[in-house]
């Protein structure tokens, strides 16, 4: 009997034990478990920040092919004015050389004016 509630004893020394490592084990658990979370919010926040900086970085390859495109029509129609100036430089010139050279002049001295 002695021997047997001795093993008890011991029986119970052990299961106290395992319940202290239980017990540690639970708090590392729970400490883990916090930390996630903690990393979890930083991952949300850092893949909003990251979400931003795209839409920020889309928006703006956006807005560049837009000013490009702006750009290109801009040449466009400065070639189509150019060719209709050349044109109306050489009707011009063909049927009143005088009123020509009075308007070459008179361009001259515009862009005198718009350096000044």
């Amino acid at each position: 009997m002695e021997s047997q509630v001795l093993k008890l004893k011991v029986q119970v020394s052990e299961c106290q034990e395992e319940l202290k490592q239980f017990d540690q084990i639970k708090r590392e658990n729970e400490e883990l478990k916090e930390e996630v979370e903690d990393l979890n919010v930083r991952i949300e926040r850092l893949n909003d920040f990251v979400k931003l900086h795209t839409d920020d970085a889309n928006r703006h390859t956006e807005e560049k092919v837009k000013l490009r495109d702006a750009l290109s029509d801009n040449r466009d129609e400065n070639q189509s004015l150019r060719n209709f100036i050349s044109i109306l430089q050489k009707e011009l010139l063909q049927a009143n050389p005088k009123a020509f050279q009075r308007a070459v002049g008179l361009y001259s001295q515009s862009l005198v004016a718009l350096d000044s």
